[in-house]
C-alpha cells in the first residue's frame, strides 16, 4: 500500500481531497488516436486539458495536426515540443506559428528520448533560447520534473537545468509550471519538491502518474522511461523483473497525494496529470467517475473503488 506520512483524515473529508486534487486534471493523448478525436467528448468532457505527446517515429507536423483537431473539437491542447526531434530552428518557428495561428497558446517543452539530437537542439533550453517561444506569444509553458532523476542526465545537470528555466521563466515573465514524469512512489515527490525548494524553485507542479493501464504495458512504459527507481521500491523486484508484486494504482496514488496535500496546504502540488499511453478512453473514464465522487474508499482509506456502472 501506499502511505503518504500525512495526517489522518476524515472518509468523508478524504473523499473531499481526492475530488479537489483531481480538478482540472490533464490528459495525454497522441497523434495515432486523431482519427477518434472527434468521439473524445463522448468520455471526456470538452474544454479538457489534453496534452500531444509525440511517439517515436512520429514528427512534429503529427502532434501539430493532431493540437489542431483537439483544439477545434473544444479542448485545451498542450502539444509537446521534444527538442531532440525539432530538426531546426526553421522547423520549430514554424510549428509553433501554425500552433499559435491555432489559437493555441500553451506547450510541454521538453529535451526527449533520442540518444542524438536530430538537429541544434539537444535539451529544452536551447529551445525557450530561440526565443520563438515568446515570439509567438505562448501563453503558458510546461517543462519535466524528474523526482526519481533522469538516467541520461545526472543530478548535479539536472538540478541546474531546473535552476536555468527558473531564471528564464523570471526574466522572461513567461507563465512557466512543472509536469513531473510518472512514478509509483509518492514518497519520492514529496522529498524531490522538498529538495527543490531548498533552490528556491517556487514554480508550480502537476504530478504525473500513470492512468488506467494494462499491467504489462504500464511496466513497460515504465522501463522505458527510466522510472525503475519507485518500481524498486514499491514491488520487490527480482533481479529480471520476472515476478512483480503490486504496483499502486492510481486511486492509491491520489489518494496518498491527497492526503499530503492537506497535510501541507503550501505544497506546490497543484493537481494530477494523467499519462493514458495512446488508450485515451479507460483513463479518461477513470478521470470522470473519481470527479463525480462515484468512488468508496476501501477499509484502509489508503485507496478506491469505482461505483458499478
Amino acid at each position: 500500500m501506499v502511505e503518504s506520512g500525512a495526517e489522518k483524515l476524515s472518509p468523508i473529508k478524504l473523499g473531499h481531497e481526492i475530488i479537489s486534487f483531481l480538478e482540472n486534471c490533464s490528459i495525454e493523448a497522441t497523434p495515432h488516436e486523431r482519427d477518434r478525436v472527434e468521439d473524445f467528448p463522448t468520455y471526456l468532457d470538452v474544454g479538457s486539458t489534453v496534452y500531444v505527446a509525440h511517439p517515436p517515429r512520429l514528427s512534429i507536423d503529427d502532434v501539430v495536426d493532431m493540437a489542431k483537431r483537439l483544439m477545434q473539437v473544444g479542448y485545451s491542447p498542450v502539444p509537446h515540443i521534444v527538442a531532440r526531434k525539432i530538426e531546426d530552428r526553421k522547423q520549430l518557428d514554424f510549428a509553433l506559428g501554425e500552433l499559435a495561428g491555432a489559437g493555441i497558446d500553451r506547450l510541454l517543452v521538453v529535451a526527449g528520448d533520442p540518444a542524438e539530437p536530430a538537429g541544434e537542439f539537444s535539451d529544452s533550453m536551447a529551445i525557450l533560447r530561440t526565443g520563438l517561444v515568446t515570439h509567438h506569444e505562448f501563453r503558458q509553458v510546461a517543462i519535466a520534473g524528474h523526482p526519481e532523476g533522469n538516467r541520461a542526465v545526472g543530478p548535479t545537470a539536472l538540478r541546474q537545468a531546473l535552476l536555468d528555466k527558473c531564471t528564464f521563466a523570471a526574466q522572461s515573465k513567461l507563465d512557466m509550471y512543472v509536469v513531473t514524469q510518472f512514478g509509483f512512489d509518492p514518497d519520492l515527490v514529496f522529498a524531490w519538491e522538498t529538495h527543490t525548494a531548498t533552490d528556491n524553485v517556487s514554480l508550480p507542479v502537476r504530478v504525473g502518474m500513470a492512468g488506467r493501464v494494462p499491467f504489462r504495458q504500464l511496466v513497460r512504459y515504465a522501463m522505458r522511461c527510466g522510472v525503475g527507481t519507485s518500481l524498486k521500491t514499491v514491488v520487490g523486484m527480482t533481479s529480471a523483473m520476472t515476478h512483480l508484486a503490486h504496483l499502486p494504482g492510481p486511486d492509491e496514488l491520489v489518494t496518498a497525494f491527497a492526503r499530503y496535500r492537506a497535510a501541507n496546504p503550501a505544497s506546490r502540488l497543484i493537481g494530477a496529470h494523467l499519462f493514458a499511453f495512446g488508450g485515451l478512453e479507460p483513463s479518461a473514464r477513470w478521470l470522470n467517475a473519481v470527479q463525480a465522487g462515484r468512488f468508496t474508499l476501501n477499509q484502509e482509506s489508503t485507496g478506491f473503488e469505482l461505483w458499478p456502472e
